[in-house]
């Protein structure tokens, strides 16, 4: 059996980043307020 991983369009991985960074969230609250995992939201 396979995990399938959720794929985000462009605009919404770019309004998660945009939260952090812009915004100064931290990257839990951006993630719980999205509905998405705490690792999905990490910046490289």
């Amino acid at each position: 059996m396979t995990n399938k991983r959720d794929q985000y369009i462009q605009e919404f991985k770019l309004k998660a980043i945009s939260l952090v960074v812009d915004h100064q969230r931290k990257i839990l609250d951006v993630a719980n307020s999205l509905g998405i995992g705490r690792s999905t939201v990490v910046i490289k």
